[in-house]
């Protein structure tokens, strides 16, 4: 009976441990709300198999303590406690501003020292302490949470006409396009079509209020932008973006989605590099959020 009654003590102290743990983490992490969107796109691109996440006590033991989680950005206390459930974990930054991110360093903005290490401060304006500007590799992404997005992104499974298809990869390349600055309309939409919705005459300001994650290379003026269309709400049955990478002179633009083609079309290349023909929901998305004229500025027919 004493060993029921102290394992029965043990497990109610656990628990009690966990409950306390949780409702510290929660209420000094700061404003969750902004993982929303990104946590969306996650379960579309296959890292996350269901929402909501659920937090357990090992995930509370995960967060190492309270002195390292009180340094972190809010972004980062808040990735501490589930971002290994997305498969690329997290390593705390240190007093350096430094941490670790997947298997790739991970330098944090922490002081207006950093923006003197490099030729770019095309983020220095939108700067947030919060959810900060940092550099991965080669890239300086305008805040933590456009790493995580863009990471996540890029590191699912991706097929693309006549490169081989694998039936399990969620994301498919649907159509991509090259834009000479030399084309003064074509330019012009791609220059804004991330940043303002009303922009070459979009039907809707949709991609003003949908996620957009932006990154810049420390090594010129290359420029990259995610602009999610579809995917990020939690009704959304698929998810639908555009990759725009853009130099002074040249941009390109690939548009990527989730919905997956007929078994049959998969084994057929001319089928698979006309999307009309096996992305009907995602080519009906785009054409209700850009104009016929703006789609064959920057796409062509391939729409």
């Amino acid at each position: 009976m004493q060993q029921e009654r102290r394992v029965l003590r043990q497990g109610l102290m656990g628990w009690l441990a966990y409950l306390l743990g949780l409702a510290w983490v929660l209420e000094n992490g700061g404003d969750w709300g902004g993982w929303d969107g990104a946590l969306h796109i996650a379960r579309h691109v296959g890292s996350l198999t269901a929402l909501p996440i659920i937090v357990t006590a090992a995930d509370i033991k995960k967060v190492i303590s309270k002195s390292v989680f009180n340094t972190q950005p809010d972004a980062l206390k808040q990735y501490l406690v589930f971002g290994h459930k997305l498969g690329l974990p997290l390593l705390p930054i240190n007093a350096q501003s430094v941490g670790r991110l997947g298997d790739e360093n991970l330098l944090v903005a922490g002081s207006r020292d950093f923006w003197s290490l490099y030729d770019t401060n095309v983020f220095y304006s939108t700067h947030d302490e919060r959810d900060p500007v940092c550099r991965v590799g080669t890239e300086i992404f305008r805040c933590f949470r456009d790493v995580v997005v863009i990471k996540l992104a890029t590191k699912a499974p991706v097929n693309l006409p006549y490169l081989g298809q694998n039936a399990n990869a969620p994301l498919r390349g649907m159509v991509s396009s090259s834009v000479s600055r030399l084309d003064p309309a074509a330019w012009s939409c791609i220059n804004h079509l991330a940043i303002e919705g009303t922009s070459c005459r979009l039907s809707h300001p949709v991609f003003s209020v949908r996620v957009m994650a932006e990154s810049s290379s420390i090594n010129g003026p290359a420029r990259s932008q995610y602009v999610f269309l579809h995917g990020d709400g939690e009704q959304d049955p698929f998810a639908v973006y555009a990759m725009i990478q853009k130099s002074n002179d040249q941009a390109n633009i690939v548009l990527y989605t989730t919905e997956q083609p007929p078994p049959g079309i998969l084994q057929d290349p001319w089928q698979l590099a006309r999307p009309r023909l096996w992305a009907r929901k995602t080519v009906a998305l785009v054409r209700r959020l850009m104009t016929d004229g703006v789609i064959s500025l920057v796409f062509g027919r391939s729409l």
